[in-house]
């Protein structure tokens, strides 16, 4: 059985519940709590005790927590450093090779 980091969101309308891999960072939570909801377009994460959570931090740090969504202009600056550190990482690059017909 394995073990998953429960997190809990607060979103504009309702509150969301699930499990995440210890493994995992808080990007993957930005992600999931991006997709629940089209707005806020730009958002930070914040716990009781910290007022905006890095995309880099490790779940685990926020296990059993309720977080509460706050709405930005822009999107926050340690989202966008671990997109872009993403983006120029090689191991995320997937090159496709183009097939020719017989």
């Amino acid at each position: 059985m394995s073990s998953l980091t429960r997190i809990q969101d607060w979103l504009p309308s309702y509150g969301a519940q699930r499990g995440f891999s210890p493994s995992d960072t808080m990007m993957a939570v930005y992600d999931w709590v991006g997709s629940q909801t089209p707005d806020p377009e730009y958002f930070e994460l914040h716990s009781n005790s910290v007022k905006c959570l890095p995309a880099s931090m490790s779940v685990v740090e926020v296990d059993r927590q309720t977080l509460y969504m706050a709405e930005c202009d822009v999107p926050p600056l340690s989202v966008m450093k671990l997109i872009i550190k993403q983006l120029n990482s090689e191991d995320s690059v997937n090159y496709l090779t183009a097939v020719q017909p017989p």
